[in-house]
């Protein structure tokens, strides 16, 4: 057996046993709120015939493929026709929870931002089609990483020109490896009213110690988890939201 049909398998495994958490604690869960519980949990690896049940794609921007998911069209650099794949679900911000999703960050790809996060996730036009009433990971990349060295940042986001709530601009960096493509996992684990912000396998942790203070403009109606961007040369894969009872550790 070689090295990829190794990893496959573990990748199989590991897709498994998550499966089996999540339909325990959904079991557990049938006395109190049956639909509930089992809706706010998921675990979708985009290799069905649509994005699930979990997800949906209000402005019809992403096209699926066996394992991933990317905006259509050819945008150019530094692109602000920005569009994003939300859950179903609008309450997370009242719930604890882990949100991972990976992404695909081509070296030679076109600069853009790439936006993970919990909140409304709509387009802003007043502030380059960024998400309104959002907080969430910016991620600077492409070809010129916008000349900032491929930044990342953690901000809030309500609506208007350069409004935010709370921003932590160059918590790190994250340059594709070159000449191929960087793979990346963002984790956002929520825990009372703490929201950590974490790039797995690097330095980069920002925690929020109080979403409520930081990000008022989230509450039961518009609190998503999202993930988005403007160029389809970028890949996003595998997408989580566990309880955070569940152990995710890598």
């Amino acid at each position: 057996m070689n090295r990829n049909t190794n990893a496959a398998v573990a990748m199989k495994t590991v897709r498994r046993r998550l499966m089996l958490v999540i339909v325990a604690l959904a079991g557990a869960w049938t006395p109190f709120a049956p639909a509930l519980a089992q809706s706010a949990f998921f675990v979708e690896p985009f290799m069905g015939a649509d994005i699930g049940v979990h997800l949906t794609d209000a402005d019809s921007q992403f096209l699926l493929g066996k394992g991933y998911v990317h905006r259509a069209g050819n945008e150019g650099p530094a692109s602000t026709n920005r569009h994003y794949i939300t859950t179903v679900r609008h309450d997370y911000v009242s719930r604890d929870w882990t949100y991972d999703i990976t992404f695909l960050s081509p070296a030679s790809a076109p600069d853009d931002i790439l936006f993970v996060g919990v909140g409304e996730a709509v387009p802003d036009p007043s502030y380059f089609n960024e998400p309104r009433n959002s907080l969430n990971f910016r991620v600077h990349q492409g070809l010129y990483g916008f000349s900032n060295g491929w930044r990342v940042d953690v901000a809030a986001h309500s609506v208007g020109y350069g409004v935010f709530t709370f921003i932590e601009m160059g918590v790190g960096y994250l340059p594709p490896t070159a000449p191929d493509t960087g793979t990346f996992t963002a984790r956002i684990r929520k825990s009372d009213n703490e929201i950590t912000f974490q790039i797995l396998g690097t330095p980069i942790l920002v925690t929020v110690p109080d979403v409520h203070s930081y990000a008022p403009f989230l509450d039961d109606s518009n609190s998503r988890i999202f993930f988005g961007n403007a160029s389809g040369e970028y890949l996003f894969a595998e997408m989580r939201v566990l309880p955070t009872s569940v152990d995710v550790s890598h």
